[in-house]
């Protein structure tokens, strides 16, 4: 019996005079043998965004991926994968600051060519509003 696993990741911000890009970047994956059956997991994803300045208020974008795969005794046995997008707008009047945001996602998990030959698939949208004070 054995087990190993990796991992690696990238962070980056760079600045742009009063705006800001950044870029995540992760990988991992696991490969675990019990009674000379292989297990493996493995991931990674992205994530890139992007503020600037407007004025007195701020905006910004992030648009992230991910994705996943699990095998057994050299079958695929899971895959998923993500992606998803956000956008803000903030502004301070005074002591408030009003700020609002979209952000969509869509997932799928599962495999039609994995034993369950099941999809699930999901899309979530959401926007919101917060008005915060400060003294």
């Amino acid at each position: 019996d054995s087990a190993s696993a990796t991992t690696m990741g990238l962070g980056v911000a760079v600045p742009i005079g009063d705006m800001s890009l950044a870029l995540d970047y992760e990988s991992s994956s696991t490969v675990n043998t019990q009674a000379k059956v292989e297990a493996t997991t493995s991931q990674s994803g992205f994530e890139i965004s992007f503020t600037m300045p407007l004025s007195d208020a701020t905006l910004g974008l992030n648009v992230s991926a991910h994705a996943n795969e699990a095998t057994s005794a050299g079958t695929v046995v899971q895959l998923g994968a993500g992606a998803g997008t956000e956008l803000w707008y903030s502004v301070p009047i005074g002591p408030v600051t009003l700020a609002v945001g979209y952000g969509s996602s869509a997932v799928a998990s599962g495999c039609s060519t994995c034993a369950s030959a099941t999809v699930i698939s999901a899309v979530t949208t959401q926007m919101g509003a917060e008005m915060s004070m400060s003294f």
